[in-house]
């Protein structure tokens, strides 16, 4: 693919690219997706705890996509074959150390009879 910018070097190309893609990204998930799941699980009746985890994954998720597609778009997809496995064995060992506090919580979210503010001893 030819430099339609010959005065600027490649790389300098790939990261505008890279913040525009991830720029559109967010924006687009966080006043355009996001509102649109928060008023989906409000005519749902979804209890509040449940739905801010809901919201929350959502909103971590939009990130993610926004960076993957970012470095997939800009050229620099190269760096996702670098740092893959790297990620993938961080986050198993994330993932086995916090199992315990994740599945105490799951519980917590899925019991009714817990609400945000309450106190748990």
């Amino acid at each position: 693919m030819d430099n339609p910018f010959p005065l600027l070097g490649g790389t300098v190309i790939q990261v505008i690219t890279f913040v525009a893609v991830v720029s559109v990204i967010y924006i687009a998930g966080r006043f355009v997706f996001e509102p649109l799941l928060t008023a989906l699980l409000d005519t749902g009746g979804v209890e509040i705890t449940l739905r801010r985890t809901i919201e929350q994954i959502v909103h971590v998720g939009v990130v993610l996509f926004g960076l993957y597609a970012a470095l997939t778009l800009s050229g620099f997809s190269q760096s996702i074959n670098i740092t893959g496995p790297f990620l993938a064995a961080v986050t198993l060992a994330v993932g086995f150390a916090a199992r315990d506090v994740v599945n105490s919580g799951v519980f917590i979210i899925a019991d009714p009879r817990f609400k945000i503010g309450d106190w748990i001893e």
